[in-house]
């Protein structure tokens, strides 16, 4: 992964960046399904968002990101495309994501119906892989951001 390490330092080259980031961490991840597509959307200003599943965070035994967190985006390749810096975490149940959140992640008519059946599907699966079951009910974990490098 020094294809990673390289992308940040030449993120850090800036002085601007320097000062404001050189000691923060970061982490990395491409995203679950269309990674390259999402990747891209992100680049473009389409997607501002993205969630996950709450459970994952509790049997992964990982800390629930939270507001200036830094990840770099990789597409399919594990190639860095851009890094995006975390504005906003909410933890919430699935069906309390509002219109406005979804279109943050879905740029289209419909954006929540769209989003809810979209993402039911993927956290049902995600659920059913660490032995939980996905309802209505259960929590997830909703990330707004903005893309600081590209």
């Amino acid at each position: 992964m020094e294809n990673i390490k390289i992308y940040w330092d030449n993120f850090l080259s800036t002085s601007e960046n320097n000062l404001k980031y050189k000691n923060r961490t970061y982490d990395w991840f491409s995203f679950g399904a269309n990674s390259d597509k999402l990747a891209k959307w992100v680049i473009d200003g389409k997607k501002t968002a993205t969630s996950s599943l709450y459970e994952n965070y509790l049997n992964d035994k990982e800390v629930i990101p939270k507001k200036g967190n830094c990840s770099i985006i990789l597409n399919s390749s594990n190639e860095p495309v851009c890094i995006i810096e975390i504005n906003k975490v909410e933890v919430l149940k699935f069906m309390s994501v509002t219109e406005s959140m979804a279109r943050k992640e879905i740029k289209e008519q419909n954006a929540l119906e769209l989003w809810r059946k979209s993402h039911f599907n993927f956290f049902s699966t995600e659920a059913q892989e660490i032995g939980e079951i996905f309802s209505k009910e259960s929590l997830i974990v909703f990330e707004s951001f903005s893309v600081i490098y590209k």
